[in-house]
């Protein structure tokens, strides 16, 4: 008896092991189908602002692109279907998200913050996915409210990041976003000001006191890096990264 329940604890935690890595591989393919959409409808873009890009280095075609896409979706909703019913919800969400973001007839990511806002919307499903797919309690109250909010607000102030390296194809292609209606140097300072706002707020908001130097080290670079001359979005990224992940592993092991 106390091997078959031992039998029945390993198996069990190898279905867990499994719905993790399937929504993991989802999330992952259909990001790769948003990537490739959103590389597909900004070749205008990226032909001023990002030449490296794939399409517009001419690496892959148009036909390969759409063929990426459709394949990643496919295996997306596959992986997703064999995880869990959460896994086909939230990867349902994350996908329909950067539909209406880059894809047209939408292609919202040409109004300023509707844009920032959508990108906080598909991040939100992830961590949402990973709360439930781990958590015992599978009711919708069960995630709280404040996190939500706070998630939202972030991430719709934060992602404005992204879209300075991309001021000038984003004019050339008349989508709005704050660098190019504000200027970019501008634009820079007011998305700085912000990224250190909340930066700085979290150990306030999550309550967690050991995150102040942490904190402050992080909107100190995250300033320096997105107001600087030679502006490179990894750089900023790689500290946003790593202080999400901090926060991550202080609340888990609080």
């Amino acid at each position: 008896g106390t091997a078959l329940a031992h039998k029945g604890v390993w198996f069990n935690n190898w279905i867990d092991v499994m719905s993790y890595l399937l929504t993991f591989a989802a999330f992952k393919l259909a990001w790769i189908f948003s990537v490739c959409q959103n590389d597909i409808h900004d070749e205008k873009i990226d032909s001023v602002s990002n030449t490296n890009r794939p399409l517009v280095s001419s690496v892959l075609s148009k036909e390969d692109l759409n063929f990426v896409s459709k394949f990643s979706i496919l295996f997306a909703f596959l992986c997703a279907y064999a995880a869990s019913a959460y896994s086909v919800f939230f990867v349902t969400m994350f996908t329909l998200v950067y539909f209406v973001y880059s894809d047209p007839p939408f292609r919202l990511k040409r109004i300023v913050m509707v844009n920032s806002f959508l990108v906080s919307l598909a991040c939100l499903a992830v961590i949402m996915c990973g709360f439930f797919i781990v958590s015992t309690d599978k009711s919708i109250l069960a995630f709280p409210t404040g996190l939500i909010i706070a998630i939202t607000i972030f991430f719709t102030a934060v992602t404005n990041i992204r879209d300075i390296k991309d001021v000038e194809g984003d004019k050339a292609a008349r989508v709005r976003t704050l660098p190019v209606i504000l200027g970019l140097e501008k634009a820079k300072t007011i998305i700085a000001l912000v990224i250190c706002f909340f930066i700085l707020y979290s150990p306030i908001y999550f309550d967690i006191s050991i995150l102040t130097f942490p904190s402050i080290m992080a909107a100190l670079l995250l300033w320096y890096f997105t107001t600087a001359n030679d502006y490179k979005e990894i750089k900023g990224f790689a500290v946003y990264m790593l202080y999400l992940i901090l926060i991550i592993a202080v609340m888990i092991f609080k």
